[in-house]
């Protein structure tokens, strides 16, 4: 992406759905790894692009699962900040 080869391909997304989707595709992994998987967002639209945003997302909890002891639990959060805190 720094080279200007890929070009990110924003659309409307929301961010429920994509924590969802994720958390639905590492399910399998989630439950030979003896790892409770929740997931807890809020119903918002986001302007990103979704392709690169799931391998990110899919990733961060591919390693959460690996490295939680079993019989673990591994949230998955979205929230909104404020201007304050961000």
């Amino acid at each position: 992406m720094k080279s200007g080869k890929t070009a990110v391909q924003k659309s409307r997304c929301n961010a429920a759905d994509l924590l969802i989707q994720t958390t639905e595709a590492m399910q399998a992994m989630a439950d030979q790894a003896q790892i409770q998987l929740v997931t807890q967002s809020i119903d918002v639209e986001l302007w990103a692009d979704s392709d690169r945003l799931l391998p990110t997302l899919t990733n961060l909890l591919s390693n959460a699962i690996k490295f939680s002891v079993p019989n673990g639990t591994v949230w998955m959060q979205a929230e909104i900040a404020s201007a304050a805190s961000a």
